[in-house]
């Protein structure tokens, strides 16, 4: 006698897990078409946002009479200011900064 449910489960199992593997190649195709457009989109505009996002930063870089080297300490040399964070921080006289500074 033929039992017919026993194979009908395992092709059940398989269309399962091919379904699911058919939807996973195209969510990612899909994905990474819109990323593409996207990127295609902002290529010719990336000077123009670089240079955007280094003239926002300008005012951070600005010099401040009571703190100016701790805050216009470029990137690679505010590491050097780092061990007198502590110092400023304590200090309560705008001259003493000032003279230190």
């Amino acid at each position: 006698m033929y039992d017919g449910l026993s194979l009908g489960k395992y092709v059940g199992v398989i269309f399962h897990c091919f379904f699911l593997l058919m939807n996973l190649v195209m969510l990612l195709n899909l994905i990474i078409a819109i990323l593409s457009n996207v990127y295609d989109i902002y290529q010719p505009k990336s000077l123009a946002l670089y240079y955007d996002g280094v003239i926002e930063s300008i005012p951070m870089f600005k010099y401040n009479k009571e703190y100016g080297s701790l805050i216009c300490g470029q990137p690679p040399f505010n590491a050097l200011v780092f061990p007198f964070i502590w110092a400023y921080s304590y200090m309560d006289c705008t001259e003493k900064t000032r003279r230190y500074n």
